[in-house]
Protein backbone atom coordinates (compact mmCIF):
# COMPACT_ATOMS: atom_id res chain seq x y z
CA UNK A 1 0.00 0.00 0.00
CA UNK A 2 1.28 3.46 -0.81
CA UNK A 3 1.59 6.32 1.62
CA UNK A 4 -1.15 8.25 -0.21
CA UNK A 5 -3.63 5.36 0.04
CA UNK A 6 -2.85 5.06 3.74
CA UNK A 7 -3.61 8.76 4.28
CA UNK A 8 -6.97 8.37 2.52
CA UNK A 9 -7.89 5.32 4.64
CA UNK A 10 -6.97 7.18 7.83
CA UNK A 11 -9.36 10.01 6.91
CA UNK A 12 -12.23 7.66 6.02
CA UNK A 13 -12.08 5.00 8.72
CA UNK A 14 -11.70 4.60 12.44
CA UNK A 15 -8.27 3.69 13.72
CA UNK A 16 -6.26 3.22 16.89
CA UNK A 17 -3.13 5.27 17.52
CA UNK A 18 -0.30 3.23 19.00
CA UNK A 19 3.03 4.46 20.41
CA UNK A 20 5.95 2.04 20.52
CA UNK A 21 8.91 2.75 22.83
CA UNK A 22 11.34 0.37 21.18
CA UNK A 23 11.05 -2.25 18.44
CA UNK A 24 12.02 -5.90 18.85
CA UNK A 25 15.43 -5.68 17.19
CA UNK A 26 15.79 -9.48 17.05
CA UNK A 27 12.82 -9.67 14.65
CA UNK A 28 13.07 -6.12 13.21
CA UNK A 29 9.47 -5.88 14.31
CA UNK A 30 7.05 -4.25 16.76
CA UNK A 31 4.68 -5.77 19.30
CA UNK A 32 1.01 -4.76 19.24
CA UNK A 33 -1.55 -5.80 21.88
CA UNK A 34 -4.09 -8.12 20.30
CA UNK A 35 -6.97 -6.10 21.80
CA UNK A 36 -5.95 -3.06 19.69
CA UNK A 37 -6.08 -4.98 16.41
CA UNK A 38 -9.83 -4.68 15.88
CA UNK A 39 -9.29 -1.38 13.99
CA UNK A 40 -6.76 -0.03 11.55
CA UNK A 41 -3.59 1.15 13.30
CA UNK A 42 -1.48 4.28 13.05
CA UNK A 43 1.83 3.49 14.71
CA UNK A 44 4.54 5.84 15.95
CA UNK A 45 7.88 4.32 16.98
CA UNK A 46 9.36 6.71 19.54
CA UNK A 47 12.75 5.02 19.82
CA UNK A 48 15.79 7.33 20.00
CA UNK A 49 19.27 5.80 19.65
CA UNK A 50 22.37 6.73 21.68
CA UNK A 51 23.41 9.63 19.43
CA UNK A 52 19.92 11.18 19.58
CA UNK A 53 18.76 10.09 16.12
CA UNK A 54 15.40 8.53 15.37
CA UNK A 55 15.68 5.59 12.96
CA UNK A 56 11.88 5.68 12.50
CA UNK A 57 10.91 9.38 12.35
CA UNK A 58 7.60 8.93 10.51
CA UNK A 59 4.36 7.23 11.48
CA UNK A 60 3.24 3.92 10.00
CA UNK A 61 -0.11 2.44 9.00
CA UNK A 62 -1.50 -1.08 8.79
CA UNK A 63 -5.05 -2.18 8.01
CA UNK A 64 -6.79 -4.48 10.48
CA UNK A 65 -7.27 -7.05 7.71
CA UNK A 66 -3.50 -7.20 7.15
CA UNK A 67 -2.44 -7.57 10.78
CA UNK A 68 -3.05 -11.32 11.12
CA UNK A 69 -1.39 -12.00 7.76
CA UNK A 70 1.62 -9.82 8.60
CA UNK A 71 2.33 -11.14 12.08
CA UNK A 72 5.25 -13.51 12.38
CA UNK A 73 4.44 -14.79 15.85
CA UNK A 74 2.47 -14.15 19.02
CA UNK A 75 3.95 -13.62 22.47
CA UNK A 76 2.32 -13.69 25.88
CA UNK A 77 3.84 -11.18 28.29
CA UNK A 78 2.26 -10.84 31.74
CA UNK A 79 -1.00 -12.28 30.42
CA UNK A 80 -1.18 -9.92 27.43
CA UNK A 81 -1.05 -11.34 23.90
CA UNK A 82 1.19 -9.38 21.53
CA UNK A 83 1.24 -9.76 17.77
CA UNK A 84 4.79 -9.37 16.48
CA UNK A 85 4.63 -7.51 13.16
CA UNK A 86 7.70 -6.82 10.97
CA UNK A 87 8.31 -3.12 10.38
CA UNK A 88 8.73 -3.84 6.66
CA UNK A 89 5.04 -4.86 6.51
CA UNK A 90 3.92 -1.40 7.69
CA UNK A 91 3.16 1.45 5.31
CA UNK A 92 5.19 4.56 6.08
CA UNK A 93 3.18 7.80 6.26
CA UNK A 94 5.26 10.79 5.23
Amino acid sequence: MTSEKAKILIKKEFYNKVSIREPYWKYKAIGIKSTLCNKNLVIKINYTNADGGQPFPNSYFIRKEDIKEAKITEMKIRGITLYIIPIEKLTEIK
